[in-house]
């Protein structure tokens, strides 16, 4: 009965809502906007009682002296919306909404409507209205023309690759570039202090973007990986990764069995409160004590199954190896990750940046005082595993470019 209910109620909101598109497809055939039309008409009545669009006789005359203002080119639409605003024009008072002044956006909405040629445009369709017009479609179309100031200058977006991850040293504040051209047509990109802070006077002195990617691909030598010592490393997380999964079954095993012991303890439990040689209170507390550690246990072997510090490390130094050929040949959003990925809280101070390094290539800075590559392995994998996953940089697999785009650049590394 109830798939029978579903049924009739699918069917009745299908029917009315093909009924409600065929109604408004018919009215605006007929010359007729469904719905609330544009600010300047109204909804009416004919005579014959027929639901039609009426001109707004408070309105109508204001916008269309709007419309001969805009066409003369002579007026912005800051200064249309001035002068409608000291016309008295308010928008139409509905229940919750409206008796307001026009704003800007909804100047350039009621000049980029063409209701206002005597249209009625629906998904790219248009339909010749009924309703009285207020400018020709020559005149609306020299208006988009006003509107779009083709021959305005605009400004120039520049991307660049290190702003919003730096702050200033002295000041705190945030690090921004500027690209600047010389008389000779050469470009450059400066880093500097925004200075937002007013109390705080800050004299750090801009640097160039070339000195700046230098001191980062120095950093990214010291944790510089050659091909022979990935090779080796590589070789011995294979085997680090055979001899996890050895100890991982015993280990789950053992996990198992006391699952299962957790289990028949449980059952037992149950028995005696239901032979009833236990009582309430010693039931409810041995109950909870073998609840909480059968939880502790399943937790266990989930942590178990989702270890996976493996291919993160793999990830780790690998990027170590390939850093320095993506920061120099990389897009800008690539040098963005490249510098996000070794540390966090960059900060610029005397023309020097200053990085809070992550702990993994910490450890390959200082590799040397290392006698062999598994302690590094095993250094550098509790900061790869599920538990340390706080710090990005270090626990996920650092980001790299487009699957394309890494082959290619791994291919010329």
């Amino acid at each position: 009965m109830l798939a029978i209910m579903f049924g009739q109620s699918k069917y009745y909101v299908d029917s009315l809502s093909e009924n409600v598109r065929r109604g408004n497809r018919t009215k605006r055939e007929r010359g007729w906007l469904p719905g609330q039309p544009p600010i300047g008409y109204l909804n009416g009545r004919s005579d014959m009682g027929e639901k039609i669009i009426i001109s707004d006789p408070a309105r109508f005359p204001v916008l269309r002296r709007m419309w001969s203002q805009l066409l003369t080119g002579g007026y912005s639409i800051p200064q249309l919306l001035e002068i409608a605003t000291e016309m008295g024009l308010r928008t139409v008072k509905r229940k919750r909404i409206g008796g307001r002044q026009m704003s800007v956006s909804g100047i350039y909405r009621l000049f980029s409507n063409p209701f206002y040629t005597g249209h009625i445009v629906y998904q790219n369709q248009w339909h010749p209205g009924r309703h009285e017009p207020m400018v020709t479609l020559k005149e609306f179309e020299q208006a988009q023309i006003l509107l779009g100031k083709t021959t305005r200058a605009r400004a120039k977006e520049h991307t660049f690759a290190y702003t919003g991850l730096m702050r200033c040293g002295s000041c705190g504040c945030s690090i921004t570039a500027e690209a600047k051209t010389n008389r000779y047509g050469s470009h450059y990109a400066y880093y500097h202090c925004t200075r937002k802070k007013r109390q705080t006077p800050c004299r750090e002195k801009c640097i160039e973007e070339e000195d700046l990617q230098d001191q980062i691909l120095s950093f990214l030598k010291s944790i510089y990986l050659d091909r022979d010592e990935l090779q080796r490393i590589l070789a011995v997380i294979e085997k680090e990764r055979a001899q996890d999964h050895k100890t991982g079954d015993d280990i789950a095993l053992g996990i198992d069995r006391a699952l299962d012991s957790c289990t028949r303890n449980l059952d037992s439990l149950t028995k005696l409160r239901y032979r009833e040689l236990i009582n309430d209170e010693e039931f409810v507390r041995q109950r909870a004590e073998l609840t909480k550690e059968q939880a502790n246990l399943r937790q266990k072997r989930d942590q178990l199954k989702t270890e996976r510090w493996i291919e993160p490390s793999r990830n780790l130094f690998i990027f170590s190896n390939r850093a320095v050929f993506w920061l120099t040949h990389g897009s800008a959003e690539e040098k963005r990750l490249i510098l996000a990925t070794v540390g966090s809280n960059p900060t610029l101070t005397a023309k020097r940046i200053s990085i809070n390094v992550a702990k993994p290539f910490r450890l390959l800075q200082n590799r040397g005082a290392v006698s062999n590559w598994s302690a590094i392995v095993n250094d550098v994998k509790p900061h790869s595993s599920p538990a340390a996953r706080g710090s990005p940089a270090a626990c996920a697999p650092p980001r790299t470019p487009s699957p394309a785009r890494a082959r290619r650049l791994s291919g010329k590394a």
